[in-house]
């Protein structure tokens, strides 16, 4: 499996987005009529929000399998290892259902965190994350087309000293190499596909700002993307959730996202950090929809138009966002 979003793509397209940000929380009410049109400060903030929320569950989701498949293929080892960016512990048990050495139906990995360092979640995670397999077709580990469905268990995971979240999500991972034979297909022939869904109720982030707690909830939440190994090219061809709680910037909130048009970037050769973006999405709150727009005129430039119902709009690039 490839390594999913990098939190440096993710930041710098959200940057983008919502460098804006600030308000307190009051900025949408006119003092209790029909809410005021938007600023395109949150407009910003709604649609950076949207994106950043939306594409940070399934990099966790990939995450947290790729640390089941490296544990089997390193032999399951045994007792605290350190964590992969060199900063805390992490103890990893397999629980081997018909004691085959093998990834299969039934299995399951619990993870606990001792103040450890992931890149694109935190410096000091603390907590346990157990993933179950559900089901399994092929050699997950060492052939090309396997399909694997496995969930998610997070009871309640510190990603720092003032942040959490827990939930249940379940992951559905296919490679295929479509027409070309098992035995003589590469890398390069191979598409992935990665779906995340969420069940057992809401998907929960808690965190501490200025000394206030604030507390969120995602539901109904679905995406699936495709990578083609071939041209490096990532495609989310699903992404639909709905987003409330309270936040230091925003106040109280309450939201729903849609795609409008696949979301398409391509990864760089080292599949490090994507590239340029394009594709549409919709934010739903406040009696407003917001449509944010990405294109991609250079090779090296994401352009983005948000714009709402009420007239509110806003245009940027990522050549100029230092001026943003």
């Amino acid at each position: 499996m490839k390594p999913g979003l990098t939190t440096a793509g993710a930041l710098a397209l959200t940057t983008l987005l919502g460098a804006c940000g600030g308000g307190d929380g009051d900025a949408g009410k006119d003092g209790g009529g029909a809410p005021a049109p938007m600023s395109q400060a949150e407009l910003r903030s709604f649609a950076g929000g949207a994106y950043e929320t939306g594409l940070f569950l399934p990099y966790f989701a990939t995450g947290a399998i790729n640390s089941l498949l490296d544990h089997v293929g390193d032999g399951m080892p045994e007792g605290p290892l350190p964590c992969a960016d060199g900063q805390g512990s992490r103890t990893s048990v397999y629980a081997d259902a018909d004691h085959d050495g093998q990834i299969s139906a039934g299995d399951s990995l619990t993870i606990e965190m001792t103040n450890c360092a992931t890149r694109g979640l935190g410096d000091a995670l603390n907590g346990r994350v157990r993933i179950a397999v559900k089901d399994i077709q092929g050699d997950i580990l060492n052939a090309f087309n396997t399909v694997g469905v496995f969930t998610l268990e997070v009871p309640e995971l510190k990603l720092s000293a003032s942040e959490s979240m827990s939930g249940t999500l379940q992951v559905r991972f296919e490679q295929t190499t479509h027409d070309v034979p098992e035995a003589s297909a590469k890398l390069e022939d191979v598409e992935e596909t990665v779906g995340v869904s969420q069940s057992g109720g809401d998907f929960k982030l808690r965190y501490t700002e200025g000394g206030k707690d604030y507390e969120q909830a995602i539901n109904g939440y679905g995406s699936e993307s495709h990578f083609l190994y071939a041209t490096g090219t990532e495609r989310y061809t699903v992404l639909r959730f709905a987003h409330r709680g309270q936040g230091a910037t925003l106040g109280a909130f309450d939201y729903r996202m849609a795609l409008v048009d696949p979301l398409v970037s391509v990864y760089a050769k080292d599949g490090s950090t994507p590239g340029p973006i394009a594709g549409r999405y919709t934010v739903e709150t406040r009696g407003e929809t917001i449509t944010t727009t990405f294109s991609s005129p250079a090779a090296d430039t994401s352009d983005v138009r948000i714009e709402s119902s009420s007239g509110v709009s806003w245009s940027g690039s990522s050549s100029d966002e230092a001026d943003l």
